[in-house]
């Protein structure tokens, strides 16, 4: 048993003495590879290293060109059009529920007997929804009249309905079109 303990401890010092002291470990010149890789692996001679290690370094990097060699950018040429388009009509755009119309225009409510009622303005669908609907007309000159072709598509028991009315208002009125009784128009 004397001899076992005997063999520990001189093995012990032998590895004590083969790491050093921490400033004689600090004192030790870097490696002349990187950290982790030893004779017996493989990876740094990996083609997925190239350039990233000592052994397979990149011979000359891509330069990119300063600045970028790209054309300049010219549109196409635009023919000019034949006749000129004819301007579209201006029609009663979406508002919420409103007391009094702004300044030079006016107010159309709709009302429809289904929510997701179908309401066009002179043909043109508008995107809304609910039975009860405010629109504000474009300005109005003072004096002059505006006219609006309504309708509205509706299906009431599997039956598609229609029903049409004509609109006529001035600067600062509210006008009301009820579809809620209606039948096919």
């Amino acid at each position: 048993m004397r001899n076992a303990t005997i063999g520990l401890a001189a093995a012990a010092l032998v590895a004590l003495m083969w790491l050093g002291t921490p400033a004689q470990v600090a004192a030790l010149p870097p490696p002349r590879h990187m950290p982790g890789w030893d004779w017996w692996r493989t990876y740094p001679w990996s083609p997925y290293n190239y350039g990233r290690n000592p052994y397979n370094p990149i011979i000359m990097p891509y330069v990119y060109p300063y600045p970028a060699p790209y054309p300049e950018y010219v549109p196409p040429p635009v023919a000019p059009a034949a006749t000129p388009l004819p301007a579209a009509p201006a029609l009663p755009t979406v508002t919420g529920p409103l007391a009094s119309p702004a300044p030079g225009t006016a107010i159309i409510r709709v009302k429809v007997p289904t929510v997701w009622a179908k309401v066009q303005f002179n043909g043109t669908d508008t995107v809304t929804s609910g039975t009860l609907r405010w629109f504000t007309t474009p300005p109005l000159k003072d004096g002059s009249t505006a006219s609006y072709r309504v309708t509205a598509i509706w299906t009431s028991h599997g039956k598609q309905m229609q029903a049409e009315r004509t609109v006529r208002l001035r600067a600062g009125q509210n006008s009301e079109v009820d579809f809620t009784g209606a039948g096919p128009g």
